[in-house]
């Protein structure tokens, strides 16, 4: 069983979490790398779909097949990949390589960082 204080800490800390997140959705967006026939980059997507949903970020697709220099700019070479990059900086920072569970594309307040 939990005790209140402990359920009243956790909801405070998540709520925290999430404004973070919703802040940083002005000044940063997600590179989401892409290829034909990944399934895992399907299964991504619908989890970012969710993301997008509940923090409002821009997320972009990036084919790779499509679009090779933008791949080897980030060296980026498996999908899917997530890629945060911030408007007023040219480094970004890779968040996951394979499907990322909502909790690491949240990054847990990571953007404080970047």
């Amino acid at each position: 069983t939990s005790r209140p204080g402990t359920v009243a800490r956790v909801q405070m800390q998540q709520e925290e979490i999430a404004g973070t997140i919703r802040e940083a959705r002005d000044d940063h967006a997600l590179l989401f790398f892409v290829a034909a026939g990944c399934s895992f980059c399907e299964k991504q997507a619908q989890i970012l779909a969710y993301f997008v949903d509940k923090y409002g970020w821009q997320v972009k697709p990036v084919d790779m097949e499509r679009e090779p220099n933008l791949a080897l700019r980030f060296n980026i070479t498996t999908t899917p990949t997530l890629l945060l990059i911030r408007q007023d900086r040219e480094a970004s920072m890779r968040i996951a390589t394979g499907v990322a569970t909502l909790p690491v594309v949240g990054f847990e307040s990571s953007t404080n960082d970047f």
